[in-house]
């Protein structure tokens, strides 16, 4: 049974991941806003809903996938944002481990976010 605490539904003890309650909730409210960044933390900058967000990390899944990284480690190199939380889900979706790491020149010049996957030898290896 779920409970409603707060207007903040409570996860049912059967999901065994955050992935399986995001997927649920993508199949129950799809059009439900998940999540807002808020630039200054005040101004909202962007929102996605359930759907938005399952769609977005699913594709990330099935590049991460194709590249063979499933049960590896990938380093998350993104300023705060959406484009991370997606990023992040990705990797939750393809079973790769999310490294999450912030560089101040990341933050200044996002056309330089990368998505890496770091060798055995601990060198990052850019993957677009």
């Amino acid at each position: 049974m779920t409970k409603i605490i707060n207007s903040i539904q409570e996860i049912p003890q059967s999901y065994a991941t955050v992935v399986d309650v995001l997927r649920d909730r993508t199949l129950q409210t799809p059009d439900k806003q998940a999540f807002t960044f808020l630039e200054d933390g005040e101004t909202k900058e962007a929102t996605f809903t359930y759907y938005e967000l399952d769609r977005r990390s699913r594709a990330i899944a099935s590049q991460l996938q194709a590249l063979g990284l499933s049960g590896k480690r990938a380093i998350l190199l993104y300023p705060p944002g959406l484009d991370y939380l997606s990023a992040f889900f990705g990797c939750l979706y393809a079973g790769v481990v999310a490294v999450p790491a912030r560089l101040k020149i990341y933050a200044k010049y996002p056309e330089y976010r990368l998505l890496a996957h770091i060798h055995k030898q601990a060198s990052l290896s850019p993957q677009q």
